[in-house]
């Protein structure tokens, strides 16, 4: 009679079902990123966050992917019911740390090659191992979208050339994303490498590749040996070379270019005005002594997002430079600076007089939060401020964030 209910009409907890159980540690677990093909516009709202060094150095990332792969694999290990719910989870994207691995992932595949849309092939070994399960490796992907090959070992290592066919003929139908670290260990052959990018007739993106010297005094970085891919929507270049007067192969659908600080020369000059009317998006490593390292992107009439990794002459010399009508956001990455203020006011006074007449966002992409606080409680921010609000410009963080004096 106390009012109290009977200890048999308490409810029972709610237990949550394995399938949500899954998919709450798939979101905790998942790279941000991952399993994006398609390019976005790097500044755009929404656009999936990426540090710009990872972007020109993939290889920072491999800790992340490595870390996030031991606790998924820890999840299966649960109990059978987590076994069956989340191996698809499991085997969706693959990292191999090393050729010791590679044996058991053969075996693996047997049963689970279909599940695979990615494969890191990382295999940071000191000395050369067996690296034929490969060729087992490949023959099992029928689905694969996404490859990142980057390796180190003591000796450069041949990919076997049964290995090359087997990721020929099976994975590079379905292939959307390739890259190969040109400073990989294991490389190919200028031949097996142009035969691969001629079967991915669905290729949408390509990263950094391994370009060996070929015969015809062109690199294969160099965009004048690549077959003609259709569908292709971004593109990396690290190699540049004398054009030779051969005009460059154009694709139709490259909208978003990646221009490391090497590539920059004639040909990728060339090749860049060759796209001029698609490309939309650029990010560029601008080496120091390479003044007009800019100049072909000025002809680009519809590029909406340019982002530069420069040094801090550099980023002075942008008021000297006309930017397109159609440029709106402007990313700026700087390496090799000071942390004081002043140095930070003087370099967004001289990008402050740029003429960019299209221009509504600049973000400053290189600093830490605690050196943008510093900043932004200087008097001198107060002062660039105050310049970029007159040019119509709005300042932001590598987040996005709008950035104002703070009192």
């Amino acid at each position: 009679m106390t009012g109290l209910p009977d200890c048999n009409d308490v409810p029972s907890r709610t237990l949550l079902p394995p399938e949500l159980w899954i998919r709450i540690l798939q979101f905790a677990t998942t790279v941000s990123g991952q399993m994006q093909v398609d390019a976005q516009k790097p500044l755009d709202d929404g656009a999936v966050a990426l540090a710009l060094p990872h972007i020109l150095s993939p290889q920072s990332a491999r800790a992340e992917f490595l870390a996030t792969q031991t606790t998924r694999a820890a999840i299966v290990r649960v109990c059978r019911i987590w076994n069956t719910i989340a191996t698809p989870y499991l085997y969706a994207a693959i990292c191999v740390p090393s050729s010791s691995a590679l044996p058991p992932l053969a075996e693996a595949l047997t049963r689970h090659g279909k599940l695979v849309r990615r494969l890191d092939l990382f295999l940071a070994d000191d000395e050369c191992h067996e690296i034929s399960p490969l060729e087992k490796i490949f023959s099992h992907m029928s689905q694969l979208e996404i490859l990142h090959i980057a390796t180190r070992a003591d000796a450069k290592i041949l990919i076997p050339h049964r290995a090359m066919c087997a990721l020929r003929e099976t994975c590079a139908p379905s292939l959307l994303s390739l890259s190969w670290d040109p400073t990989s260990a294991l490389y190919p052959t200028v031949q097996q490498l142009q035969s691969l990018l001629c079967a991915t007739r669905n290729l949408r993106s390509l990263g950094q590749l391994y370009w060996p010297d070929c015969e015809t005094g062109y690199a294969l970085g160099c965009p004048y040996t690549l077959p003609v891919l259709k569908r292709l929507d971004s593109m990396t270049l690290l190699n540049g070379h004398d054009d030779h007067g051969v005009d460059p192969p154009t694709f139709p659908s490259l909208r978003h270019i990646i221009i490391g600080k090497s590539a920059q020369s004639g040909c990728v000059d060339a090749f860049v005005r060759a796209h001029a009317p698609t490309l939309r998006s650029a990010i560029v490593e601008v080496a120091v002594e390479d003044q007009e390292a800019l100049a072909p992107l000025m002809a680009c009439e519809q590029l909406d997002t340019l982002i530069l990794h420069m040094s801090p002459d550099m980023v002075r010399a942008l008021s000297l430079w006309r930017m397109p009508l159609s440029l709106r956001r402007l990313g700026i990455y700087v390496h090799e600076v000071d942390g004081e203020a002043r140095e930070l006011v003087v370099m967004l006074g001289h990008v402050s007089t740029m003429e960019a007449p299209g221009l509504q966002v600049v973000r400053l992409m290189h600093l830490t939060r605690r050196r943008l606080e510093t900043f932004l409680r200087s008097d001198g921010f107060a002062l660039v401020y105050g310049l970029f609000a007159r040019a119509g410009w709005k300042l932001e963080d590598r987040d996005g964030c709008s950035l104002v004096p703070l009192q």
